[in-house]
Protein backbone atom coordinates (compact mmCIF):
# COMPACT_ATOMS: atom_id res chain seq x y z
CA UNK A 1 0.00 0.00 0.00
CA UNK A 2 1.65 3.21 -1.21
CA UNK A 3 1.07 6.24 1.02
CA UNK A 4 2.52 9.72 0.57
CA UNK A 5 2.04 13.32 1.66
CA UNK A 6 2.23 16.75 0.04
CA UNK A 7 2.52 19.92 2.14
CA UNK A 8 2.66 23.43 0.72
CA UNK A 9 2.94 26.80 2.50
CA UNK A 10 2.17 25.55 5.99
CA UNK A 11 4.27 27.03 8.78
CA UNK A 12 7.93 26.63 7.85
CA UNK A 13 7.15 24.04 5.14
CA UNK A 14 6.98 25.60 1.69
CA UNK A 15 7.04 22.69 -0.73
CA UNK A 16 7.25 19.13 0.58
CA UNK A 17 6.37 15.88 -1.16
CA UNK A 18 7.51 12.55 0.29
CA UNK A 19 6.73 8.87 0.05
CA UNK A 20 5.56 7.35 3.34
CA UNK A 21 5.44 3.73 2.25
CA UNK A 22 9.08 3.12 3.29
CA UNK A 23 9.53 1.11 6.48
CA UNK A 24 12.49 3.19 7.69
CA UNK A 25 12.46 6.92 6.91
CA UNK A 26 14.80 9.60 8.24
CA UNK A 27 14.61 13.35 7.74
CA UNK A 28 17.46 15.68 8.71
CA UNK A 29 17.70 19.44 8.67
CA UNK A 30 18.47 22.52 10.77
CA UNK A 31 16.33 23.67 13.67
CA UNK A 32 13.11 25.53 12.77
CA UNK A 33 13.16 24.01 9.28
CA UNK A 34 9.86 22.16 9.72
CA UNK A 35 10.82 18.59 10.69
CA UNK A 36 8.58 18.49 13.77
CA UNK A 37 5.78 20.24 11.89
CA UNK A 38 5.92 17.57 9.21
CA UNK A 39 5.87 14.81 11.83
CA UNK A 40 2.76 16.31 13.45
CA UNK A 41 1.01 16.68 10.10
CA UNK A 42 1.65 13.01 9.32
CA UNK A 43 0.44 12.09 12.81
CA UNK A 44 -2.79 14.08 12.36
CA UNK A 45 -3.56 12.64 8.92
CA UNK A 46 -3.02 9.05 10.07
CA UNK A 47 -5.00 9.64 13.29
CA UNK A 48 -8.10 10.67 11.32
CA UNK A 49 -8.92 6.98 11.23
CA UNK A 50 -8.90 6.86 15.04
CA UNK A 51 -10.90 10.09 15.27
CA UNK A 52 -13.57 8.41 13.11
CA UNK A 53 -13.60 5.41 15.46
CA UNK A 54 -14.02 7.79 18.41
CA UNK A 55 -16.75 9.80 16.63
CA UNK A 56 -19.12 6.81 16.50
CA UNK A 57 -19.48 6.98 20.30
CA UNK A 58 -21.16 10.41 20.05
CA UNK A 59 -24.51 9.79 21.76
CA UNK A 60 -26.33 12.94 20.59
CA UNK A 61 -25.25 12.34 17.00
CA UNK A 62 -26.14 8.67 16.62
CA UNK A 63 -29.42 8.78 18.56
CA UNK A 64 -30.70 11.67 16.44
CA UNK A 65 -32.74 11.80 13.24
CA UNK A 66 -30.00 13.63 11.38
CA UNK A 67 -29.37 12.52 7.81
CA UNK A 68 -26.15 10.70 7.08
CA UNK A 69 -25.05 13.79 5.13
CA UNK A 70 -25.48 15.93 8.25
CA UNK A 71 -23.66 13.38 10.38
CA UNK A 72 -20.81 13.33 7.85
CA UNK A 73 -20.62 17.15 7.96
CA UNK A 74 -20.52 16.98 11.75
CA UNK A 75 -17.60 14.57 11.50
CA UNK A 76 -15.74 17.06 9.29
CA UNK A 77 -16.38 19.77 11.90
CA UNK A 78 -14.94 17.47 14.57
CA UNK A 79 -11.82 17.09 12.40
CA UNK A 80 -11.52 20.87 12.28
CA UNK A 81 -11.51 20.96 16.08
CA UNK A 82 -8.88 18.21 16.23
CA UNK A 83 -6.79 20.08 13.67
CA UNK A 84 -6.76 23.21 15.83
CA UNK A 85 -5.77 21.08 18.83
CA UNK A 86 -2.84 19.69 16.84
CA UNK A 87 -1.51 22.89 15.28
CA UNK A 88 -1.12 26.57 15.99
CA UNK A 89 0.33 28.30 12.95
CA UNK A 90 -1.02 31.77 13.68
CA UNK A 91 -1.54 33.86 10.57
CA UNK A 92 -0.15 31.18 8.26
CA UNK A 93 -3.43 29.33 8.77
CA UNK A 94 -5.15 32.03 6.74
CA UNK A 95 -2.75 31.95 3.85
CA UNK A 96 -3.15 29.55 0.95
CA UNK A 97 -1.84 26.21 2.17
CA UNK A 98 -2.40 22.64 1.16
CA UNK A 99 -2.06 19.24 2.81
CA UNK A 100 -2.79 16.16 0.76
CA UNK A 101 -2.32 12.79 2.45
CA UNK A 102 -2.64 9.79 0.15
CA UNK A 103 -3.71 6.67 2.04
CA UNK A 104 -3.07 4.66 -1.12
CA UNK A 105 -3.01 5.22 -4.88
CA UNK A 106 -6.68 6.23 -5.08
CA UNK A 107 -7.75 7.44 -1.65
CA UNK A 108 -6.76 10.66 0.07
CA UNK A 109 -7.70 13.53 2.35
CA UNK A 110 -7.19 17.11 1.20
CA UNK A 111 -6.91 19.95 3.73
CA UNK A 112 -6.82 23.58 2.56
CA UNK A 113 -8.86 26.81 2.62
CA UNK A 114 -12.11 27.76 0.96
CA UNK A 115 -12.75 31.18 -0.61
CA UNK A 116 -13.59 32.63 2.81
CA UNK A 117 -10.30 31.37 4.30
CA UNK A 118 -11.97 28.63 6.35
CA UNK A 119 -10.12 25.33 6.79
CA UNK A 120 -11.90 22.57 4.88
CA UNK A 121 -11.48 18.80 4.68
CA UNK A 122 -12.19 16.81 1.54
CA UNK A 123 -11.92 13.03 1.25
CA UNK A 124 -11.68 11.06 -1.96
CA UNK A 125 -15.05 9.80 -3.22
CA UNK A 126 -14.51 6.24 -2.03
CA UNK A 127 -13.60 7.22 1.54
CA UNK A 128 -16.45 9.74 1.71
CA UNK A 129 -18.97 7.16 0.47
CA UNK A 130 -17.75 4.47 2.88
CA UNK A 131 -17.77 6.86 5.84
CA UNK A 132 -21.32 8.01 5.04
CA UNK A 133 -22.45 4.41 4.66
CA UNK A 134 -20.83 3.44 7.96
CA UNK A 135 -22.25 6.42 9.88
CA UNK A 136 -25.69 5.75 8.39
CA UNK A 137 -25.52 2.07 9.38
CA UNK A 138 -24.52 2.92 12.95
CA UNK A 139 -27.33 5.48 13.23
CA UNK A 140 -29.93 3.00 11.93
CA UNK A 141 -28.66 0.36 14.34
CA UNK A 142 -29.08 2.73 17.28
CA UNK A 143 -32.51 4.00 16.20
CA UNK A 144 -33.78 0.43 15.76
CA UNK A 145 -32.66 -0.35 19.30
CA UNK A 146 -34.35 2.84 20.53
CA UNK A 147 -37.66 1.73 18.97
CA UNK A 148 -37.33 -1.75 20.44
CA UNK A 149 -35.99 -0.89 23.92
CA UNK A 150 -37.08 2.72 24.36
CA UNK A 151 -35.23 4.93 26.82
CA UNK A 152 -33.39 1.89 28.17
CA UNK A 153 -31.23 1.84 25.05
CA UNK A 154 -30.31 5.48 25.53
CA UNK A 155 -28.91 4.63 28.95
CA UNK A 156 -26.90 1.67 27.61
CA UNK A 157 -25.67 3.41 24.44
CA UNK A 158 -22.24 4.37 25.72
CA UNK A 159 -21.75 1.07 27.51
CA UNK A 160 -22.50 -0.83 24.31
CA UNK A 161 -20.11 1.15 22.12
CA UNK A 162 -17.32 0.79 24.66
CA UNK A 163 -17.57 -3.00 24.76
CA UNK A 164 -14.70 -4.90 23.22
CA UNK A 165 -16.81 -6.46 20.45
CA UNK A 166 -18.21 -3.06 19.45
CA UNK A 167 -14.73 -1.51 19.45
CA UNK A 168 -13.42 -4.36 17.32
CA UNK A 169 -16.30 -3.92 14.86
CA UNK A 170 -15.60 -0.21 14.41
CA UNK A 171 -11.85 -0.65 14.19
CA UNK A 172 -11.99 -3.51 11.71
CA UNK A 173 -14.32 -1.71 9.33
CA UNK A 174 -12.58 1.65 9.44
CA UNK A 175 -9.06 0.22 9.39
CA UNK A 176 -9.64 -2.43 6.72
CA UNK A 177 -12.41 -1.06 4.50
CA UNK A 178 -12.00 2.72 4.69
CA UNK A 179 -8.45 3.79 5.49
CA UNK A 180 -6.61 0.55 4.65
CA UNK A 181 -4.27 0.94 7.61
CA UNK A 182 -4.27 -1.26 10.71
CA UNK A 183 -1.07 0.10 12.31
CA UNK A 184 -1.13 1.71 15.72
CA UNK A 185 -0.05 5.37 15.50
CA UNK A 186 2.68 6.31 17.99
CA UNK A 187 4.17 9.78 18.32
CA UNK A 188 7.31 10.17 20.45
CA UNK A 189 8.13 13.88 20.88
CA UNK A 190 11.45 15.58 21.53
CA UNK A 191 12.01 16.80 25.08
CA UNK A 192 10.92 13.47 26.56
CA UNK A 193 13.11 14.00 29.61
CA UNK A 194 10.63 16.49 31.08
CA UNK A 195 8.03 13.71 31.37
CA UNK A 196 10.46 11.60 33.37
CA UNK A 197 11.06 14.57 35.67
CA UNK A 198 7.32 15.16 36.07
CA UNK A 199 6.85 11.46 36.88
CA UNK A 200 3.69 11.21 39.02
CA UNK A 201 2.47 14.60 37.79
CA UNK A 202 1.82 13.30 34.26
CA UNK A 203 -1.94 13.26 34.86
CA UNK A 204 -1.74 17.00 35.54
CA UNK A 205 0.51 17.55 32.50
CA UNK A 206 -2.00 15.81 30.21
CA UNK A 207 -4.50 18.56 31.04
CA UNK A 208 -2.18 21.33 29.89
CA UNK A 209 -2.23 22.84 26.40
CA UNK A 210 0.49 20.61 24.93
CA UNK A 211 -1.33 19.69 21.72
CA UNK A 212 -2.80 16.30 20.87
CA UNK A 213 0.41 14.51 19.78
CA UNK A 214 2.15 15.18 23.11
CA UNK A 215 -1.00 14.49 25.15
CA UNK A 216 -1.29 11.16 23.32
CA UNK A 217 2.33 10.39 24.24
CA UNK A 218 1.72 11.27 27.92
CA UNK A 219 -1.33 8.99 28.06
CA UNK A 220 0.63 6.21 26.39
CA UNK A 221 3.42 6.49 28.96
CA UNK A 222 0.90 6.53 31.80
CA UNK A 223 -0.72 3.34 30.51
CA UNK A 224 2.62 1.62 29.89
CA UNK A 225 3.98 2.27 33.38
CA UNK A 226 1.74 -0.41 34.87
CA UNK A 227 3.56 -3.05 32.82
CA UNK A 228 6.99 -2.28 34.27
CA UNK A 229 6.40 -2.96 37.96
CA UNK A 230 9.20 -5.52 37.64
CA UNK A 231 12.39 -5.70 35.61
CA UNK A 232 12.34 -6.68 31.94
CA UNK A 233 13.02 -10.38 32.60
CA UNK A 234 9.99 -10.60 34.89
CA UNK A 235 7.85 -8.58 32.46
CA UNK A 236 8.54 -11.15 29.72
CA UNK A 237 7.97 -14.04 32.13
CA UNK A 238 4.61 -12.66 33.29
CA UNK A 239 3.47 -11.89 29.75
CA UNK A 240 4.34 -15.41 28.58
CA UNK A 241 1.96 -16.84 31.22
CA UNK A 242 -1.05 -15.21 29.57
CA UNK A 243 -3.19 -16.74 26.83
CA UNK A 244 -1.61 -14.57 24.15
CA UNK A 245 0.53 -15.75 21.25
CA UNK A 246 3.97 -17.14 22.19
CA UNK A 247 6.59 -14.43 22.62
CA UNK A 248 9.70 -14.21 20.45
CA UNK A 249 12.31 -14.91 23.11
CA UNK A 250 15.31 -14.31 20.84
CA UNK A 251 14.14 -10.85 19.80
CA UNK A 252 13.10 -9.97 23.34
CA UNK A 253 16.44 -11.06 24.78
CA UNK A 254 18.29 -9.00 22.19
CA UNK A 255 16.02 -6.03 22.96
CA UNK A 256 16.73 -6.38 26.68
CA UNK A 257 20.47 -6.51 26.05
CA UNK A 258 20.33 -3.31 23.96
CA UNK A 259 18.14 -1.48 26.47
CA UNK A 260 20.39 -2.35 29.41
CA UNK A 261 23.43 -1.32 27.39
CA UNK A 262 21.90 2.12 26.78
CA UNK A 263 20.33 2.71 30.20
CA UNK A 264 23.09 0.92 32.15
CA UNK A 265 20.26 0.01 34.53
CA UNK A 266 16.86 -1.67 34.86
CA UNK A 267 13.76 0.53 34.97
CA UNK A 268 11.16 -0.50 37.58
CA UNK A 269 7.99 1.37 38.47
CA UNK A 270 7.22 -0.17 41.87
CA UNK A 271 4.97 0.97 44.71
CA UNK A 272 7.64 3.45 45.80
CA UNK A 273 7.89 5.18 42.42
CA UNK A 274 10.02 5.03 39.27
CA UNK A 275 13.57 3.81 39.77
CA UNK A 276 16.68 2.81 37.86
CA UNK A 277 18.26 -0.31 39.40
CA UNK A 278 21.99 -0.75 38.78
CA UNK A 279 21.84 -4.09 40.60
CA UNK A 280 19.46 -5.71 43.09
CA UNK A 281 20.62 -3.47 45.93
CA UNK A 282 21.59 -0.17 44.30
CA UNK A 283 19.17 2.15 42.61
CA UNK A 284 18.35 5.81 42.00
CA UNK A 285 15.00 7.47 41.47
CA UNK A 286 14.33 8.20 37.81
CA UNK A 287 14.08 11.91 38.52
CA UNK A 288 17.76 11.82 39.59
CA UNK A 289 18.90 9.74 36.63
CA UNK A 290 21.01 11.25 33.86
CA UNK A 291 19.39 13.41 31.19
CA UNK A 292 20.32 10.76 28.62
CA UNK A 293 18.55 8.03 30.59
CA UNK A 294 15.47 10.20 30.96
CA UNK A 295 15.39 11.14 27.26
CA UNK A 296 15.93 7.58 25.99
CA UNK A 297 13.77 5.68 28.49
CA UNK A 298 10.39 5.76 26.78
CA UNK A 299 11.81 5.27 23.31
CA UNK A 300 13.31 2.04 24.60
CA UNK A 301 10.35 0.81 26.63
CA UNK A 302 7.78 1.58 23.94
CA UNK A 303 9.85 -0.34 21.38
CA UNK A 304 10.19 -3.20 23.87
CA UNK A 305 6.40 -3.25 24.33
CA UNK A 306 5.82 -3.46 20.56
CA UNK A 307 8.16 -6.45 20.31
CA UNK A 308 6.61 -8.11 23.38
CA UNK A 309 3.07 -7.77 22.03
CA UNK A 310 4.15 -8.29 18.42
CA UNK A 311 2.18 -5.16 17.56
CA UNK A 312 2.53 -3.34 14.25
CA UNK A 313 2.84 0.44 14.54
CA UNK A 314 3.68 3.57 12.59
CA UNK A 315 6.12 5.38 14.88
CA UNK A 316 6.95 9.07 14.47
CA UNK A 317 10.11 9.55 16.51
CA UNK A 318 11.66 12.97 17.12
CA UNK A 319 15.37 13.35 17.82
CA UNK A 320 16.30 9.93 19.22
CA UNK A 321 19.83 11.27 19.72
CA UNK A 322 18.87 13.81 22.41
CA UNK A 323 21.40 13.82 25.29
CA UNK A 324 22.71 10.42 24.22
CA UNK A 325 26.36 9.52 23.59
CA UNK A 326 27.19 8.59 19.95
CA UNK A 327 27.72 4.89 20.83
CA UNK A 328 24.26 4.78 22.38
CA UNK A 329 22.79 6.47 19.29
CA UNK A 330 23.94 3.44 17.30
CA UNK A 331 22.30 1.15 19.87
CA UNK A 332 19.01 3.06 19.63
CA UNK A 333 19.02 2.62 15.85
CA UNK A 334 19.72 -1.09 16.39
CA UNK A 335 16.68 -1.36 18.68
CA UNK A 336 14.56 0.45 16.09
CA UNK A 337 15.77 -1.97 13.40
CA UNK A 338 14.97 -4.91 15.68
CA UNK A 339 11.45 -3.56 16.25
CA UNK A 340 10.98 -2.97 12.54
CA UNK A 341 11.99 -6.52 11.67
CA UNK A 342 10.20 -8.21 14.56
CA UNK A 343 6.83 -6.45 14.22
CA UNK A 344 6.67 -5.14 10.61
CA UNK A 345 6.34 -1.63 12.05
CA UNK A 346 7.36 1.54 10.21
CA UNK A 347 9.46 4.44 11.53
CA UNK A 348 9.57 8.09 10.54
CA UNK A 349 12.52 9.69 12.35
CA UNK A 350 13.50 13.35 12.58
CA UNK A 351 17.06 14.13 13.61
CA UNK A 352 19.90 16.66 13.75
CA UNK A 353 22.52 13.99 14.29
CA UNK A 354 24.94 12.70 11.65
CA UNK A 355 25.56 9.74 14.00
CA UNK A 356 21.93 8.65 13.63
CA UNK A 357 22.33 8.77 9.85
CA UNK A 358 25.67 6.95 9.73
CA UNK A 359 24.40 4.35 12.23
CA UNK A 360 21.45 3.72 9.93
CA UNK A 361 23.86 3.45 6.99
CA UNK A 362 25.82 0.74 8.82
CA UNK A 363 22.71 -1.40 9.30
CA UNK A 364 21.51 -0.74 5.74
CA UNK A 365 24.94 -1.67 4.37
CA UNK A 366 24.81 -4.88 6.40
CA UNK A 367 21.39 -5.60 4.94
CA UNK A 368 22.81 -5.10 1.47
CA UNK A 369 25.96 -7.19 2.01
CA UNK A 370 25.32 -9.77 4.71
CA UNK A 371 21.85 -10.75 3.48
CA UNK A 372 23.49 -11.79 0.20
CA UNK A 373 26.79 -13.23 1.43
CA UNK A 374 26.94 -16.27 3.68
CA UNK A 375 29.96 -16.06 5.95
CA UNK A 376 31.87 -19.36 5.79
CA UNK A 377 32.72 -19.33 9.49
CA UNK A 378 29.14 -18.52 10.46
CA UNK A 379 30.00 -15.23 12.16
CA UNK A 380 28.00 -12.14 11.27
CA UNK A 381 29.17 -8.57 11.62
CA UNK A 382 25.64 -7.34 12.28
CA UNK A 383 23.06 -9.86 13.61
CA UNK A 384 20.31 -10.58 11.12
CA UNK A 385 17.57 -9.13 13.35
CA UNK A 386 19.36 -5.75 13.33
CA UNK A 387 19.90 -5.36 9.60
CA UNK A 388 17.81 -2.90 7.61
CA UNK A 389 16.63 -3.97 4.19
CA UNK A 390 18.01 -1.32 1.76
CA UNK A 391 14.85 -1.60 -0.34
CA UNK A 392 12.60 -0.20 2.43
CA UNK A 393 14.51 2.99 3.31
CA UNK A 394 13.91 6.68 2.66
CA UNK A 395 15.95 9.75 3.60
CA UNK A 396 15.32 13.45 3.15
CA UNK A 397 17.04 16.71 3.94
CA UNK A 398 15.28 20.03 4.45
CA UNK A 399 17.31 22.89 3.03
CA UNK A 400 18.32 25.85 5.18
CA UNK A 401 17.18 28.52 2.76
CA UNK A 402 13.84 27.67 1.12
CA UNK A 403 12.76 24.94 3.56
CA UNK A 404 12.23 22.59 0.64
CA UNK A 405 12.90 18.88 0.89
CA UNK A 406 15.42 16.83 -1.06
CA UNK A 407 15.85 13.08 -1.39
CA UNK A 408 19.29 12.04 -0.07
CA UNK A 409 18.87 8.27 -0.47
CA UNK A 410 21.14 6.49 -2.92
CA UNK A 411 18.82 4.61 -5.25
CA UNK A 412 21.20 1.68 -5.78
CA UNK A 413 22.39 1.04 -2.23
CA UNK A 414 19.47 2.38 -0.20
CA UNK A 415 22.00 4.22 1.97
CA UNK A 416 21.98 7.91 2.83
CA UNK A 417 24.26 10.39 1.04
CA UNK A 418 27.17 10.97 3.41
CA UNK A 419 28.07 14.29 1.78
CA UNK A 420 24.67 15.65 2.86
CA UNK A 421 24.88 14.26 6.38
CA UNK A 422 27.81 16.10 7.93
CA UNK A 423 28.39 19.34 6.04
CA UNK A 424 29.64 20.99 9.23
CA UNK A 425 32.81 18.88 8.99
CA UNK A 426 33.53 20.40 5.59
CA UNK A 427 32.91 23.90 6.95
CA UNK A 428 35.19 23.29 9.94
CA UNK A 429 37.82 21.64 7.73
CA UNK A 430 37.85 24.52 5.28
CA UNK A 431 38.15 27.12 8.06
CA UNK A 432 40.90 25.04 9.74
CA UNK A 433 42.88 24.89 6.47
CA UNK A 434 42.67 28.67 6.15
CA UNK A 435 43.90 29.11 9.74
CA UNK A 436 46.84 26.78 9.07
CA UNK A 437 47.68 28.67 5.86
CA UNK A 438 47.52 31.95 7.77
CA UNK A 439 49.74 30.55 10.52
CA UNK A 440 52.33 29.29 7.99
CA UNK A 441 52.30 32.59 6.12
CA UNK A 442 52.86 34.50 9.37
CA UNK A 443 55.77 32.21 10.37
CA UNK A 444 57.43 32.66 6.99
CA UNK A 445 57.31 36.44 7.36
CA UNK A 446 59.10 36.22 10.65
Amino acid sequence: MCSSIIVQNLGPLKNVSIDLSAEFSVIIGPQASGKSTLGKIIYFCKKIRDYAIEFVSNEDMFLSNLSYDDIYKSFLRSLHKKYLENFDFGKTEYEDFLIKYNYDENNFILINLDNEKNIIFEFSREIEARLKSFFSGVREFNLDNMKREGEEWKFTFRDFWQRLEAQQFREKFLKDSVFHDDSEIIYVPAGRGIFSILADQLSVASGLNFGLPIIDFIKRVQAAKARFKKNLDKVVEDYAKTDREPVNNDDLQLAQDIIRKILKADYVNDTDGEKLYFDSNNWVRLIYGSSGQQEALWILLLMFSLILEHKKAFVILEEPEANVYPNAQLDIIKLIALTLNSTKSKFFITTHSPYIMTSANLLIHSGQVENKIINDNGDSIIPKQLRINPEVTAAYKITDSKNEIHNIRDQETGMFDASEIDTISDIIGEATDKLIDLEIEHECRE
